[in-house]
């Protein structure tokens, strides 16, 4: 059986940590990817189609 166990952080620990784990983020083949380009490109594409 698991403990259950509560974590309580601040929100800038909370924002630090989630930034150390988009930072290195990849795509599929590996490649490195920033998570800001995809959005914009996300948007630019879905805003063409209108």
């Amino acid at each position: 059986m698991k403990k259950n166990i509560i974590y309580i952080t601040t929100p800038n620990q909370a924002l630090a940590e989630l930034q150390a784990m988009v930072k290195n983020y990849t795509d599929s083949t590996g490649e490195r990817i920033s998570l800001v380009d995809e959005l914009i490109k996300s948007r630019r594409l879905e805003a063409s189609h209108e």
